[in-house]
């Protein structure tokens, strides 16, 4: 899925920098997008993943810092459960 969106995007997820957080045993997976290449202008952000009951995913452009960006996913999480 993740080589599907880089291709399709022309992006980079950063994997080496996921962070992965379980919350009320949710588990939440992000990790920041950036453009492939400087030159390019492709919006930043960060991708997310839940995995419990369900598998949820999200895309969030408010920040590339996947901590953070962990927040997004969980009221993400909470707004549909």
């Amino acid at each position: 899925m993740i080589r599907g969106f880089e291709a399709a995007s022309y992006t980079t997820v950063d994997m080496d920098g996921q962070v992965t957080q379980t919350i009320d045993s949710i588990q939440y997976t992000c990790a920041s997008v950036r453009p492939e290449s400087p030159s390019r202008s492709t919006p930043t952000g960060a991708l997310c993943l839940w995995s419990g009951a369900d598998i949820g995913i999200v895309v969030t452009a408010r920040t590339t810092d996947p901590t953070a960006a962990i927040d997004d996913a969980r009221a993400a999480f909470e707004s549909v459960h």
